[in-house]
C-alpha cells in the first residue's frame, strides 16, 4: 500500500477546489454511516459520479501500475466494479494528457471510454490555460470535440482560478475561458465550470461572450458562500451545483450550509477523484479502498450520505435527485 501525500504529485492541480473554511469551532457536522453493507443496501446502479478524473489517477497517481486495459484497474481496485455504481463522467482537462491519450486512443483509454456507463468531457483547466494559447492545441481540441461521439457530453472543466496555486495570469485565463465558452455554444455542448476566487471575472467573461441564461452548466466543486450560490443559481437557472467529498470535512461549514439550502433539483454529487478522500462514515468509510493516493467514483456514496445527514433526509432521495439533474444537464 502506498500512502503518498498530495504534494508529491507535481503534475496535477492539487487541491484546486479548496473551500471557504470556517473558523468556528462550535459548528457540528452531522455524522453519517457508510460501509460496504450500506452500499449493498442502496442497490444496483444507485450511484453516479458527475465529475472525476480517471486520467489523473491512471497516468499521474498510479503510473507504476503500467495499465494496458481499464479492466486491470478494476481488478486492482474491485470497488470500481461494485454493482451500486451505474457510471461516471470523467473530465479530460489537461491538454498534455488529452493530446497524448485521446488523439490516438491507447488500448487503456479505448477500454475505458468504450464502457457504456462511462462518459467524458474535454477542456482546459485554468491551471493549464497557457497550453491552450498555443493555436495547434486549441485546433486539436476543436477536432477532438467535432469527432467525438455521444459519450463526449460537455466541454470542460474550464474557468478561472485566482488561488495561490495557480500561476497563470488572469488575462490569459480569461482568454482561454472565452475560447472554450464560444466552442461550447458553437458545438451545443454543456459547460463544466471551475471558478475559484474569481466570481465577478467569470460572470463578466460569460456575459461578454453571451452565454444564454438557460445554458446547461455544471458549476463543479462549489467552494464559496451560500449568498454567492444563491446569486449564481438565480442568474443561471438551468445550472447545477456540484458537491464534493469536501462536505465531509469538519471545517467546511459554508459548504455544508450550501449542501443544506441548495434546492435538490439544482444539486449534483461528485467526487472530483483523485482528490478529496471522504472523511467520516465510520471505520469502514473508505469502503474497503486500500490506498490514500486517490479517491474513486464510488465514494460519491459518502457525499450522498453526508448531504442526507445535513439535510435530514433519505440518502436515496439525494441520489435520485442528483441522477435526475445529471440526466437533465448532460442528457444522459
Amino acid at each position: 500500500k502506498l500512502w503518498m501525500a498530495d504534494q508529491k504529485f507535481a503534475n496535477d492541480p492539487t487541491s484546486c477546489c479548496d473551500p471557504v473554511e470556517s473558523s468556528s469551532s462550535s459548528h457540528q457536522l452531522p455524522s453519517y454511516t457508510m460501509s460496504l453493507k450500506v452500499l449493498d443496501k442502496l442497490g444496483p446502479k444507485s450511484l453516479f459520479d458527475s465529475h472525476c478524473h480517471l486520467d489523473f489517477i491512471m497516468f499521474w497517481r498510479a503510473p507504476h501500475m503500467e495499465l494496458e486495459s481499464f479492466d486491470q484497474f478494476v481488478h486492482a481496485y474491485p470497488l470500481m466494479g461494485h454493482s451500486s455504481l451505474e457510471g461516471f463522467i470523467t473530465n479530460f482537462c489537461a491538454p498534455k494528457l488529452w493530446m497524448e491519450h485521446l488523439v490516438s486512443p491507447s488500448p487503456l483509454i479505448h477500454s475505458l471510454l468504450s464502457r457504456p456507463s462511462v462518459f467524458y468531457t474535454i477542456g482546459c483547466h485554468p491551471h493549464f490555460a497557457r497550453e491552450l494559447l498555443i493555436s495547434r492545441n486549441y485546433k486539436q481540441l476543436e477536432l477532438l470535440i467535432e469527432k467525438a461521439g455521444s459519450s463526449c457530453v460537455a466541454i470542460g472543466e474550464c474557468g478561472l482560478d485566482n488561488g495561490n496555486k495557480n500561476n497563470v495570469k488572469m488575462s490569459d485565463q480569461v482568454e482561454v475561458f472565452k475560447l472554450q465558452i464560444k466552442l461550447a455554444i458553437r458545438m451545443n455542448k454543456p459547460l463544466v465550470l471551475h471558478i475559484r476566487g474569481a466570481e465577478e471575472e467569470a460572470i463578466s467573461a460569460m456575459e461578454q461572450v453571451g452565454v444564454p441564461a438557460d445554458w446547461p452548466i455544471h458549476r463543479h466543486c462549489w467552494n464559496d458562500e451560500w449568498t454567492v450560490c444563491q446569486a449564481w443559481l438565480d442568474k443561471y437557472p438551468s445550472s447545477v451545483v456540484g458537491i464534493t467529498p469536501l462536505v465531509t470535512f469538519p471545517r467546511t461549514a459554508e459548504l455544508q450550509k450550501v449542501a443544506k439550502l441548495v434546492p435538490l433539483n439544482r444539486l449534483v454529487l461528485e467526487t472530483d477523484a483523485p482528490y478529496f478522500l471522504p472523511r467520516g462514515g465510520s471505520a469502514n468509510g473508505y469502503l474497503g479502498h486500500t490506498t490514500k493516493e486517490f479517491s474513486l467514483p464510488v465514494h460519491v456514496a459518502n457525499v450522498a450520505a453526508q448531504v442526507a445527514a445535513i439535510r435530514d433526509c433519505r440518502v436515496e432521495d439525494v441520489l435520485r435527485a442528483s441522477r435526475e439533474n445529471i440526466a437533465r444537464v448532460y442528457n444522459i
